[in-house]
């Protein structure tokens, strides 16, 4: 009851109210008077009354224009009129046909430019209108009756506790389900059928739970087993799961690829795969696994893996984003709004059963749902982001954490005390740079003879003189590292240019003054509005060692992806803003990925042409800093293409290099010209500061400061280069370092889960007439009004839709369960329980079961086992003996009653896994990335990929990778849906394409020889063809049967002179297309 009591007091709180002063028609001059009459009026009347007057046959958008009080008030997107102002006047943009705020009007064609004239003239003068308000007719504005539309349709009303009905014949039945059941079949005057024979009933049991066949010893065994142990045995099964992860799928709308024009990969998919099979064979309870879906990330204390401890809540939510994409969209906030509408779809019929999609571009035309609660939801995801989620397996990445933790601690005290001068490093830069510099003036590059002699003469390592001979020849080395500067040295001697450092710092000093910090890392805590996943970044407050020989020490006022060692993996994400500035990082990087998420666009990395300068690539050059901070900044064009759009920064560590981030700022105005700061390695202004060294020695001196002087930028590029090593340091610190490099080299291969993450929570606006151009009222993210209207962020929202007084989820759950096992849901329209849908054929029955299912702990299994176990579900596919065709038809004829089981055709799925196992192919493995299709030659085109084994590897079917563009043409055939939107309930379709599928696709003919070959140790050919019968329907044949196989293998013998393998294949080939075989008695 409490969401009929949360409804009316919603009612209350939501009614809207006109409380406009009474607008009173202009008293006009003169002139205003002919102006408006002889020009405006009648260009109105000509073009606007059709549809927005008192006179129109249907009132669009609620907005009239025959009067002052019309476009005053205005329709569903408020004010069409502001007098004086044409920038935001509907009505002026409407006739522009520029869609900056509504759509273009009239909608076919465009008036006259001296028309437009006129109109803004008068919207210019003030709008001055001397029509009064005209009383509208009746009917003539459509009323969205929330309470009415609540009050009258059934799915509204709290689930009803019920009693199982008494019947006649009581003896029939054994669970509360027959009773409902029969209590319906004898009202109508009929009778159930006769029980199905026991083999019959394994078969359909087996697919109905694990989506496999019987072998013969299966079905031997099952024999001997009471009906409750076999139903256990399954559900206890690990294909179990399997089977109805892939039923899901097709409400999620799973793919491996966004489909479109290139069919981009979405990576990681396969995990939520995996997470639907762990979570339906664990059983996790369904209010758990709605919350998983919906806010798995906000969940204090997630589900973990049971062996592998990572957390498998937060992978619920990769559902969200299943949808189609393409990579280069003409409007990126349109783009955004489509990919929303597929979201809130597949949410709102997959959890509720409800179509809340429909009511984008206007209240639903028949449900209680308005266009407020569809962009209410839509608050919900533009504060939430796509998050590229690391799997911390066994918990070992957190756990290294602490140890490398430890580590550091240790080494406070002793890190920047190197244990000796580096005189090595200096006196090899020395004698190779006058290597060098000779080789220079002969125009070659000194060779290993010349190196190795140098290294003997000077008793200095080889390897160190290699490393400072090719360190100083380099070609076009970046110009702001210590190369540009000594290779320059070399060729030019003191004609050498160096950098004006006072000017630089000046510039840097205007700069930091004159631009607006946007995050500054220099605290412990992470800045408000920031969030991190993962284990990669953490504060870096003070001078310490990274594990890393390469760049062994860290600076202070940071945040740091690899303070804990290499090889950790997260993100970091930003607050969301509105760009109307300038972006500049200043970062520390080597394999890095950030980018600018605009309006949560995801597949910018895959368009250059839209969205170039958005993505710095792990290989590029802005997050490639070679061991020092420097400054980046996001391409001006991007920044002024997409000003006024909302978006976060990212940046992700995927385990193979590390970011470093000190600060990011933002500058005041776009219009303003602040020079960036230089990006030169303290190391070359170390060089040249006090002006151009006067030859090598005085280089190597200042080279020898800038090592005392411990900056960590400055020995980190002496050991990046490898000038230095671990003799530099002290011993306990060589330890130290090599004990957390063994951890970080310890870690398992990194992995990943597309999942959803929470962002910058934001209200969303109605989106008038489902246009973003039109921003309506703004709403507070919430849940339906009809259902309370309640606020709260995303697990909040989880939380009422898990609620078990919530009339809709647990009916629509126990519906859907209810169709895979009958063939029908008891509502025919699982994924619309809207008065568009189909109403339940037994009513009291469906509260029962919805009733039962949340008072059980919302177990799935359970439910299931309770209707596998029912008289009802075992019933034969035949009439009861005693009923005649005519009175069926009369009375019954779509079986809706369940007067016999129904004869069910084997999903797509189902069959291909039977052809595969019947024939001894198929591998029972589990989990991982999916195989991919196998391509026909038909199948090309833009974005397809490698083609995949005939077979798919004889994996199961859920295990093959699903590419939107390239779908399997067998799965197709037998109506597996297109993954594109939420699919509830699958076509059953009879049609040739099938048949001639069995008959001549090669993996059939494949499947069909490879069974022939498996089955061939069995000698008798009596005996072979009857088991071979029996692997394919689960029946045993009986002799007319047994008969015709064995003339079946006579005649094709016949036909190819002997009765060899050849007759064998072309048996297996014609039991796989059996009717028996595809189809469920």
């Amino acid at each position: 009851m409490k969401y009929f009591q949360a409804f009316f007091v919603s009612i209350l709180l939501f009614q809207h109210v006109w409380a406009e002063e009474e607008i009173q028609p202009d008293v006009l001059s003169t002139e205003e008077s002919e102006f408006f009459e002889a020009k405006v009026r009648p260009i109105l009347a000509e073009h606007c009354y059709d549809c927005h007057s008192n006179e129109a046959k249907k009132l669009k958008g609620k907005l009239f224009l025959d009067s002052k009080w019309g476009w005053a008030t205005g329709g569903v997107g408020g004010p069409a009129i502001i007098p004086g102002d044409l920038i935001e006047s509907m009505v002026i943009d409407a006739v522009r046909h520029t869609e900056e705020l509504v759509d273009a009007m009239p909608p076919k064609y465009k008036i006259k430019d001296e028309e437009i004239t006129i109109l803004e003239k008068w919207v210019a003068m003030g709008a001055p209108d001397p029509r009064a308000k005209v009383e509208e007719k009746e009917g003539l504005v459509e009323v969205f009756d929330l309470p009415k539309r609540f009050a009258e349709h059934w799915s509204w009303r709290p689930v009803q506790p019920t009693k199982p009905p008494l019947t006649n014949n009581p003896e029939w039945t054994n669970s509360e389900v027959d009773q409902f059941i029969l209590h319906q079949i004898e009202q109508a005057g009929l009778q159930p059928a006769l029980p199905a024979d026991k083999r019959t009933w394994i078969r359909r049991l087996y697919f109905d739970l694990i989506g496999l066949p019987p072998t013969p010893e299966q079905l031997a065994n099952s024999l001997n087993k009471s009906k409750e142990v076999v139903v256990d045995e399954l559900l206890a099964s690990p294909h179990f799961g399997e089977k109805w992860a892939r039923h899901w799928m097709d409400l999620v709308r799973y793919a491996d690829t966004y489909g479109h024009e290139f069919d981009f990969p979405i990576e990681n998919a396969h995990e939520y795969r995996d997470y639907l099979v762990r979570a339906f064979n664990r059983d996790v309870p369904y209010d758990d696994f709605i919350r998983e879906h919906l806010a798995g990330d906000l969940i204090k204390n997630p589900r973990r893996h049971p062996t592998e401890g990572f957390n498998e809540s937060v992978i619920g939510t990769g559902f969200w984003y299943f949808h189609d994409a393409t990579h280069g969209p003409t409007d990126v906030l349109q783009n955004e709004a489509d990919h929303q509408d597929n979201q809130i779809d597949v949410m709102g019929k997959a959890f509720q059963g409800l179509t809340i999609a429909c009511a984008r571009c206007h209240d639903h035309k028949f449900d209680a749902i308005s266009t407020a609660d569809y962009y209410a939801l839509t608050g919900y995801l533009n504060g939430s982001a796509l998050v590229k989620y690391p799997l911390d397996t066994g918990g070992i990445r957190q756990s290294t954490i602490k140890k490398h933790s430890y580590l550091r601690e240790k080494a406070k005290g002793k890190i920047l005390t190197p244990l000796h001068s580096p005189k090595d490093i200096i006196d090899s830069f020395l004698a190779a740079s006058k290597l060098v510099r000779k080789k220079h003036n002969q125009s070659v590059t000194p060779n290993e003879s010349e190196l190795a002699q140098l290294s003997i003469a000077s008793k200095l390592p080889k390897e160190k003189l290699k490393i400072w001979t090719k360190l100083l020849t380099q070609t076009n080395p970046d110009f702001w590292t210590p190369e540009k500067f000594l290779t320059d040295w070399i060729r030019l001697g003191n004609k050498t240019k160096t950098e004006n450092w006072q000017a630089l710092d000046q510039t840097h000093q205007r700069y930091l003054r004159e631009t607006k910090v946007f995050a500054d890392f220099s605290s412990r805590k992470l800045p408000t509005g920031w969030h991190r996943t993962g284990h990669a970044f953490h504060s870096s407050t003070s001078n310490g060692i990274r594990m890393n020989k390469n760049f062994p020490f860290s600076g202070g006022g940071t945040m740091d992806s690899s303070l804990y060692g290499k090889n950790r993996l997260g993100t970091l994400r930003s607050p969301t803003f509105v760009i109307d500035q300038d972006i500049h990082i200043k970062m520390n990087a080597e394999n890095a990925f950030v980018r600018l998420v605009i309006e949560n666009y995801q597949m910018a990395p895959f368009s250059k042409l839209l969205f170039n300068g958005s993505v710095f690539k792990k290989e590029s050059r802005q997050t490639n800093s070679l061991g020092a901070f420097k400054w980046i900044s996001f391409e001006k064009k991007l920044l002024k293409k997409y000003a006024g759009k909302k978006a976060y920064i990212e940046f992700i560590d995927n385990g193979d290099g590390y970011i470093e981030i000190e600060q990011i700022r933002f500058t005041p105005s776009p219009k303003k010209i602040i020079p960036l700061p230089h990006s030169h390695h303290p190391l070359k202004k170390a060089l040249t500061f006090n002006g151009l060294p006067k030859n090598d020695e005085e280089i190597a001196q200042r080279m020898l400061k800038a090592w005392e002087s411990n900056d960590p930028e400055i020995l980190n590029w002496f050991f990046d280069r490898g000038l230095a090593d671990f003799s530099h340091l002290q011993p306990e610190l060589i330890t130290l370092i090599e004990e957390g490099e063994k951890i970080s080299n310890e870690l398992p291969a990194p992995r990943f889960a597309v999942t959803m993450g929470q962002a910058t929570p934001e209200n969303a606006h109605v989106y008038v007439r489902g246009s973003y151009k039109s921003l309506g009222q703004e709403v507070s993210n919430r849940y339906l009004e009809a259902l309370g209207a309640k606020k709260g962020d995303r697990l909040g929202l989880a939380n009422q839709i898990a609620d078990s007084e919530n009339p809709l989820t647990s009916r629509v759950m126990v519906n859907r369960i209810w169709l895979q096992l009958f063939g029908r849901g008891i509502v025919p329209t699982p994924d619309d329980f809207g008065p568009q849908g189909q109403p339940p054929s037994h009513p009291k029955l469906l509260d029962w079961l919805a009733n039962d299912f949340s008072e059980n702990g919302w177990s799935v299994k359970r439910m299931i086992r309770k209707l596998v176990l029912s008289k009802t579900y075992g019933q034969s596919s035949r009439i009861h003996p005693k009923l005649n065709a005519q009175k069926i038809a009369d009375i019954d004829p779509a079986n809706v009653l369940l007067h016999r089981m129904p004869v069910r055709r084997l999903q797509a799925e189902a069959i291909r896994d039977s052809l595969l196992a019947v024939s001894g192919r198929l591998d029972l493995k589990a989990f991982g990335t999916g195989v991919p299709t196998h391509l026909t030659a038909f199948m090309t085109g833009r974005g397809s990929k490698a083609s995949g084994p005939l077979d798919g590897a004889g994996r199961r079917s859920i295990y093959q990778a699903v590419y939107r563009n390239f779908l399997s043409p067998f799965l197709l055939a037998f109506d597996m849906p297109s993954p594109f939107g939420p699919k509830g309930r699958r076509s059953s379709s009879n049609v040739p394409a099938q048949a001639l599928t069995l008959m001549n696709d090669p993996f059939v003919q494949r499947m069909a020889v490879i069974w022939a070959k498996n089955t061939a140790s069995i000698q008798d050919p009596n005996l072979r063809a009857k088991h071979m019968f029996e692997q394919a329907v689960g029946q045993v044949p009986n002799e007319s049967k047994t008969n015709q196989l064995l003339a079946f293998l006579d005649r094709q013998g016949e036909l190819y002179g002997k009765k060899d393998h050849r007759a064998w294949n072309d048996l297996a080939h014609a039991l796989f297309n059996l009717k028996e075989f595809s189809y469920l008695q």
